[in-house]
């Protein structure tokens, strides 16, 4: 599937967090996680494997959520980002990846 888009306006912007379906090992989801690692590496994108950690976790111990910031992520569970003091918004993969 694809969108279209050939650049990242401002990779900075942009984390992968590879935490959903971890257990699911079939050469389909292994092909799927490598094609999200190849297009971050491809754009300068910071991102982190399967396995790694929780997302919304990583965000906070890695330092890309912080008081008084927002950070927008593909996961309805973002507004554990407010316990820091960070407005954490939800927002649907599809529309994350036209902004």
């Amino acid at each position: 599937m694809s969108i279209g888009a050939t650049q990242v306006r401002n990779p900075r912007q942009i984390v992968f967090t590879l935490d959903h379906n971890i257990q699911n090992t079939s050469d389909a989801n292994l092909k799927k996680y490598q094609q999200i690692e190849a297009f971050a590496e491809k754009h300068s994108i910071d991102h982190f494997p399967p396995g790694r950690g929780i997302g919304h976790q990583i965000m906070v111990e890695e330092g890309y959520a912080w008081p008084g910031t927002m950070c927008v992520a593909s996961d309805s569970h973002s507004n554990h980002y407010g316990g820091i003091g960070c407005l954490g918004s939800p927002l649907v993969r599809t529309d994350a990846a036209s902004i």
